[in-house]
């Protein structure tokens, strides 16, 4: 009964203050009523928490009036939102998702950075975190101000979680800051390392992607496809030159911008990439199959199992010719699934019958498609 949580965290404007409550999920509760009785679920799953393996997260936005929300004041305004009061409740998660991207109004990012460490730091069986965040921030000086404070490695508490799968999906809302200052992509990227460099060798998947939307009106210089993200003075994405190093990482989730990897590579070392055996590609903006083709030869040694998703609106139709291409180009690969719609014909007339014979394919048309399967599938 207790093992998946579900929890709502909404944010309200009130008439005196700005607060961030917990609402634990009741099917069919009345919003006051709701939340009226929100104190009584935490007890009962603070009570049962050893059982909850898995806890997501979500939040709202609403107002509300003056309605009293005395009941549960260990989440407010000030950072960070999830206290130790809360996360304590929760000793044995294996899995955390924090998803907030259908939330309208963005979350300052330093109230999360704070969340991240409290999260790490007393729930040292956790081995899945998933961070799907609509960001902004209110102050650059308190983002830097976390990170200037961080603690070294030696100096981290021994008991802390040892991931072995991260989730980073952050869409930046457009910040206000003048130019010298760095933007707030780089400041979450700066300040995640540290927090995670306990995990560093036991992490072997990693979902990567930081979006954002950039105003072409203001001279800021956006990484990619506008990832809410400046160059500093020394036109550098990392000037702090905080990277992950994953040597032991074997899944890798990403989309590509502008022909290159750049952002990846300026928060991921390289060494990281040297035992990847699969990556999936989200998507693809300007950028050719060849350039695509290019990246994955170079980046993956060792890639064994290759997804490639929305491809047809990256390039205006597929020629399933890069299959083939792939193919030649990278002997090691076993596999190749591709989630876009896809009539068997086409494959046929653009792989032709020869190279047909050397591979299985395994094609989903019509109703057999499940969401969030591949279309078609290639066994080499």
């Amino acid at each position: 009964m207790y093992s998946n949580c579900y929890v709502q965290l909404q944010y309200y404007q009130m008439e005196d203050f700005t607060t961030f409550p917990v609402k634990f999920r009741g099917f069919g509760d009345e919003l006051r009523v709701g939340h009226q009785i929100s104190a009584k679920r935490f007890e009962a799953y603070k009570a049962h928490g050893k059982y909850v393996r898995v806890l997501t997260i979500r939040r709202e936005s609403k107002y509300i009036g003056s309605l009293n929300f005395s009941y549960f004041d260990a989440i407010t305004q000030d950072p960070p939102m999830f206290s130790r009061h809360f996360t304590t409740a929760f000793q044995n998660l294996k899995t955390i998702v924090i998803d907030d991207r259908a939330s309208s109004d963005p979350i300052p990012a330093e109230y999360m950075l704070g969340s991240i460490t409290n999260i790490l730091t007393t729930l040292p069986n956790l081995k899945d975190l998933n961070l799907h965040l609509y960001i902004t921030h209110t102050s650059s000086e308190d983002v830097k101000g976390f990170i200037e404070s961080q603690e070294h490695p030696e100096t981290a508490p021994i008991s802390v979680a040892r991931l072995q799968s991260f989730t980073i999906d952050v869409h930046v809302y457009p910040p206000v800051y003048p130019i010298q200052d760095l933007g707030i992509g780089n400041w979450l990227l700066s300040a995640l390392p540290p927090l995670l460099q306990p995990s560093f060798n036991t992490i072997n998947s990693l979902s990567f992607l930081i979006a954002g939307q950039p105003d072409p009106g203001k001279q800021y210089i956006y990484y990619g496809a506008g990832a809410g993200s400046v160059r500093d003075s020394h036109g550098t994405l990392n000037p702090l030159n905080r990277k992950f190093s994953l040597p032991n990482l074997r899944c890798l989730r990403m989309p590509v911008f502008g022909g290159d990897d750049e952002v990846l590579t300026e928060f991921v070392t390289g060494n990281s990439f040297e035992k990847v055996e699969e990556v999936e590609v989200r998507s693809v903006t300007n950028m050719s199959p060849q350039a695509l083709l290019s990246l994955l030869k170079t980046r993956f040694p060792r890639l064994k199992t290759l997804h490639l998703k929305n491809l047809d609106s990256g390039w205006a139709g597929v020629d399933w010719g890069i299959v083939r291409d792939i193919r030649q180009e990278i002997p090691t690969l076993k596999t190749i699934k591709i989630h876009i719609a896809v009539k068997r014909s086409r494959i046929e007339m653009d792989l032709g019958t020869e190279f047909l014979k050397t591979v299985k394919v395994f094609i989903t048309e019509g109703d057999e498609f499940r969401s969030g399967a591949p279309r078609v599938v290639f066994e080499f």
